[in-house]
């Protein structure tokens, strides 16, 4: 008895985790659909905003092909596994695999930073291959942009390899 009411305590509670955090992903998506331009709103980002771009990787849709060595497949997933770069706030949104995920991210000239990275947890079998992609994007400390390709390393070492998809 007392490991049933244990077990219904442990489900709710990660029912009130997975509730809580589609509401976050939620709230974060309605924000990236406001239309306009942002204005900045201390000196430093006026300043930055002044500043050529350094890389733009906003408005692309890039498809994990390559990880670690490893070719990625999409028929071999349920989905493609994507990440999409939002400038304006610094964040970048996708699909592990199983799971979607946040991340925070900076960029200086071709240095990256993808950190703060939260995603659903949901099981499945593609998991080796989303938790090496997660390990991936938290490790990447430079890129590449080069005839549609993203190339992500770690030092000089290749970590992760994109295409540019289409926005669905």
């Amino acid at each position: 008895m007392e490991s049933a009411k244990s077990m219904n305590l442990t489900n709710a509670f990660m029912k009130k985790q997975f509730l809580l955090l589609i509401l976050i992903y939620g709230s974060w998506c309605c924000a990236c659909q406001q239309q306009g331009k942002k204005h900045p709103t201390d000196s430093t980002e006026a300043q930055a905003n002044t500043q050529a771009p350094s890389v733009n990787l906003d408005g692309t849709r890039w498809q994990l092909t390559q990880l670690r060595e490893q070719i990625v497949l999409a028929k071999d997933h349920e989905k493609e596994i994507y990440m999409q770069f939002s400038q304006e706030n610094n964040q970048v949104h996708g699909f592990l695999g199983c799971n979607s995920f946040n991340a925070n991210f900076a960029v200086n000239g071709s240095k990256i930073a993808i950190t703060d990275l939260v995603s659903t947890r949901v099981a499945c079998p593609a998991l080796p291959t989303e938790q090496g992609f997660q390990t991936a994007l938290s490790e990447a400390n430079s890129f590449k942009l080069e005839q549609g390709n993203l190339y992500l390393f770690k030092q000089d070492t290749l970590i992760a390899e994109f295409k540019s998809t289409p926005i669905l």
